[in-house]
């Protein structure tokens, strides 16, 4: 079987509270190698870099690896600067945001992925004018992001994507690599579950945990026609930088774990570099002022008052009950492997 993928979390609320170190250290006796920390530009803006300071450092040292996705601000931030927003998308100021965070964070932060789920409008909203506008916008968005870590840390890696499933990503890779080849360190994905009923409309049939295989062969596919791979000449790897499984819906609580656990091992059968639990401790019921509504789905609707969004997406896992998930699925024979009759 291939090496397993590194075992990851992100919780920014959480490990940026009071309880941080807590759960940071359950992170490192449950395995945990790296974490992801969504750096807002609005946010940082507004409040600076502290709370996300004392995260990384904390991280680091437990000994885990801190990495970074650069988001505009998104439409469930509209009060905060939208100097670099979900429509404001000038390619030059994402590479001088870009350039600004690595220069901050260099020597303690080597991996970054440019955007958080581009290929939906609320974070694009090129996307309105159809996939392979948004896939096009977006093009130019990571060539300037890519350039602007480079600038200050050539050493730190730069991931694509931090796509989301959905119905036509497929069409928004498309506009994407539409041009000119494109270099990157990996293709950063959100692979959530479409086959549980519980999930958004518009993240069904698409590429999910359930079929990983056919996204890879989609990268090695973009490889071998010249489209996009490593600046060593390899198709991009997988990253799984989102996984998990809604709390309040359907499934038990021991039940988003055990399919936590799988998604490990569908993961490592696929190949892929990383699995990422989406939240550790489940996030509180509040209401914001002034912010988009969301419908039961998620999707955002103009309005003066809702929950608060984080909640609706609520996957929160312990990361002692995903370890022992991963622990219980390892112990398992392979599929492949349960079909093999001993010799007579």
């Amino acid at each position: 079987m291939a090496r397993k993928p590194s075992l990851a979390f992100q919780d920014d609320t959480a490990l940026q509270g009071p309880n941080a170190n807590a759960l940071i250290a359950a992170m490192k006796a449950a395995g945990a190698k790296d974490a992801r920390i969504n750096v807002i530009y609005g946010r940082v803006k507004g409040e600076g870099y502290d709370k996300i300071d004392q995260e990384v450092n904390a991280l680091r040292a437990a000994g885990i690896r801190p990495q970074m996705t650069l988001m505009a601000t998104p439409e469930y931030m509209p009060t905060a600067d939208q100097t670099l927003s979900s429509r404001n998308n000038d390619p030059r100021q994402w590479q001088a945001f870009a350039n600004e965070v690595a220069q901050h964070f260099k020597g303690r932060v080597g991996r970054y992925s440019i955007g958080n789920e581009m290929n939906l409008a609320g974070f694009l909203r090129a996307n309105d004018a159809g996939a392979r506008a948004g896939g096009k916008a977006y093009r130019g968005i990571y060539r300037g992001g890519l350039a602007g870590v480079k600038a200050a840390d050539p050493t730190a890696q730069v991931l694509m994507g931090e796509l989301v499933g959905a119905t036509d990503t497929r069409e928004f890779l498309k506009g994407v690599l539409g041009g000119k080849p494109l270099k990157t360190a990996g293709l950063a994905y959100h692979p959530y579950d479409a086959s549980v009923t519980d999930q958004p409309a518009a993240n069904r049939n698409a590429w999910d945990i359930n079929n990983l295989p056919d996204l890879q062969a989609t990268l090695a596919r973009y490889k071998r026609q010249g489209k996009l791979q490593t600046a060593q000449g390899q198709a991009a790897p997988l990253y799984l930088t989102e996984m998990g499984y809604f709390r309040g819906g359907r499934l038990s609580d021991q039940a988003r774990a055990a399919r936590m656990g799988r998604a490990y091992r569908l993961a490592q059968q696929a190949g892929a570099r990383q699995l990422l639990s989406y939240q550790i401790a489940p996030t509180e019921r509040k209401t914001i002022q002034g912010a988009p509504t969301v419908n039961p789905e998620g999707g955002l609707v103009p309005g003066a008052v809702t929950q608060d969004p984080s909640w609706v997406w609520d996957t929160a896992l312990a990361p002692q009950s995903l370890a022992e998930a991963i622990r219980r699925q390892s112990a398992r024979p392979t599929a492949r492997a349960a079909r093999v009759r001993p010799r007579r």
